[in-house]
């Protein structure tokens, strides 16, 4: 049986639960976890949206409110699949957009990935503008390859491939300030606020280089809130 949603409604709230069913050892699990979705009888409005098990709030992201991407890497268009793991182990920029403990408001995460491949891009859009953090600190030892063209991107310095220490690097993302942040070769972020909202943009390909910091910052240009 395939997952679904389960919805209770009511005319002050909804409810919604998953529902996995019972295990059939004849069918096999896709490769991917895909979301799912749900169409409700009536709009959700200004009712309470909950976990209809628990109680707990949920809150709601206004699609009016997501940005819209205007431009994406060669190759690359948005998937409903979702990979298990999107970063190395505790990276602070992990898009967790359903955990309250590092989410500060309704926060959408979207994935892109080229033919045949798990995604390797994600977008993050959180409905509060927090100061962008880099959970890393500033490192000598190794910083981001250099920009083509440091402005009006920002600036950022040469990257040392032997050192094991992340580096985040201020950078402006259409006149708002944000941060490049590297780990790996194969994993960088970018992050900003438009004073609105709050953006985080991963390239994660534990198999390839990630996205170069001008095509992360090109993505990241096109971005634009409602």
């Amino acid at each position: 049986m395939e997952p679904r949603l389960a919805v209770r409604e009511t005319s002050g709230s909804v409810g919604v639960v998953l529902q996995i069913g019972i295990a059939d050892t004849s069918h096999q699990c896709g490769e991917a976890d895909r979301q799912i979705s749900v169409t409700l009888q009536a709009p959700l409005g200004a009712r309470q949206l909950a976990e209809a098990v628990t109680g707990s709030a949920i809150a709601p992201f206004p699609a009016s409110r997501l940005a819209a991407v205007g431009y994406l890497p060669a190759g690359f268009s948005a998937t409903p699949d979702l990979p298990q793991v999107f970063s190395t182990s505790g990276a602070p920029w992990e898009p967790r957009p359903f955990d309250p403990a590092v989410t500060t408001g309704p926060a959408w995460t979207r994935y892109y990935a080229t033919p045949g491949s798990e995604p390797t891009l994600s977008i993050t859009q959180t409905l509060a503008a927090t100061a962008p953090a880099a959970g890393c600190r500033p490192s000598a030892e190794r910083t981001c390859p250099p920009l083509a063209s440091p402005s009006p991107s920002g600036t950022v310095s040469t990257q040392d491939s032997t050192s094991s220490a992340c580096v985040s690097a201020t950078t402006s993302v259409n006149g708002h300030g944000g941060l490049l942040l590297c780990d790996t070769a194969s994993e960088r972020a970018v992050t900003w606020t438009d004073g609105r909202s709050t953006f985080t943009l991963v390239s994660y390909d534990p198999q390839h280089t990630a996205l170069s910091p001008d095509e992360l910052l090109r993505v990241a240009s096109s971005v634009r809130a409602p």
